[in-house]
């Protein structure tokens, strides 16, 4: 297949020699954006590991009609970077959401935490970061969509984490640096959970019971930095290690 064809979103993908109709979204970037016509190739995912080469067969008031040329099936990573964060203001928590899943976040669950802006985890929100992981993944050629749970407590997260053999870290300027846990093979875990706060940090009570559950501190920078610019350097540094 083509790598260079573009990507277009379908929740399910049927058979080879079958035709489907994109919905009203995908069919207005396949024949809108992309300027695409009838014989055109173009490769359709699911983002549950399914990858299929299509034909444009024609567009219709119902849509844009396509039919299956081939498909495969990916089997997941055994990897998995789970970032619980802070929602950021406006609209950066669509930039975080777009980089994160850019860099190799599996799992999203916004963190709810002493010093977050909770109240901006409403259904309507977690819809739009929903639209904006599928962007992200067809942008950057990914198979599998982050999963994107309810928001939860730090307490609950790191508990959850724990009993799931997670290993857990967590953003924070009291921590050492990622290089000095590169030797330490505790650190090693295909299961990772990833915590950044708000930009004025954990408070200590947090900190405390991070400790508490022997998660590791790690200091990304000697700046203060936005939630989205931790998010993604935390992820970064994780990565690296598998």
């Amino acid at each position: 297949m083509n790598k260079n064809e573009p990507w277009f979103y379908c929740s399910d993908i049927p058979g080879v020699g079958e035709q489907i109709i994109l919905d009203e979204r995908e069919s207005r970037h396949v024949g809108g954006s992309r300027r695409l016509r009838a014989g055109d190739k173009l490769k359709l995912f699911d983002g549950k590991g399914a990858l299929a080469e299509m034909a444009f067969v024609e567009k219709s008031n119902k849509g844009i009609y396509l039919d299956i040329l081939g498909r495969e099936q990916h089997e997941p990573s055994k990897n998995t970077i789970h970032l619980a964060c802070t929602i950021p203001k406006g609209d950066r928590a669509g930039v975080l959401l777009d980089m994160a899943t850019q860099v190799g976040m599996t799992d999203f669950t916004p963190l709810i935490c002493e010093h977050g802006l909770n109240e901006r985890t409403t259904d309507t929100a977690q819809q739009r970061w929903q639209r904006i992981v599928i962007e992200s993944c067809k942008q950057s050629r990914r198979l599998f969509l982050p999963r994107i749970h309810p928001a939860e407590e730090l307490e609950t997260l790191l508990h959850n984490g724990k009993m799931s053999e997670h290993k857990l870290w967590m953003a924070d300027a009291t921590g050492n640096k990622i290089l000095e846990y590169e030797n330490d093979t505790n650190t090693i875990n295909s299961s990772n959970l990833l915590l950044v706060g708000p930009e004025g940090g954990f408070s200590d009570s947090e900190l405390s019971l991070a400790k508490d559950y022997q998660t590791n501190l790690v200091r990304l920078s000697k700046h203060i930095l936005r939630v989205e610019t931790a998010a993604v350097l935390l992820i970064a540094a994780v990565w690296q290690k598998f």
